[in-house]
């Protein structure tokens, strides 16, 4: 039986959308807890959200909620603040 024919069957189907649901549900705790990872060392460092956004080129409020672990920005978002954190923490 091919994939086509396992998703019209309802059970199937409901154990797949849960399987993910699992999944993505990981993963988003995964990526708030890289946030809070990244916090970690903006602290030690002593490093602004101000300076960190003027430098990732994004808003202050996407760096506070990303590192405060409330919010996952898009993946080049989020990779322009922690390229930004570590860029600045080199700096120092």
């Amino acid at each position: 039986m091919n994939i086509a024919d396992k998703l019209k069957d309802k059970n199937f189907k409901a154990e797949q959308k849960a399987k993910v649901k699992k999944y993505m549900e990981n993963y988003n705790r995964n990526l708030r807890n890289l946030g809070l990872h990244a916090q970690k060392i903006q602290i030690e460092n002593n490093l602004s959200y101000t300076d960190i956004a003027t430098y990732a080129g994004v808003s202050r409020d996407a760096v506070t909620e990303f590192l405060k672990g409330k919010s996952v920005p898009h993946a080049v978002i989020m990779k322009a603040i922690i390229a930004s954190i570590e860029i600045l923490r080199k700096n120092k």
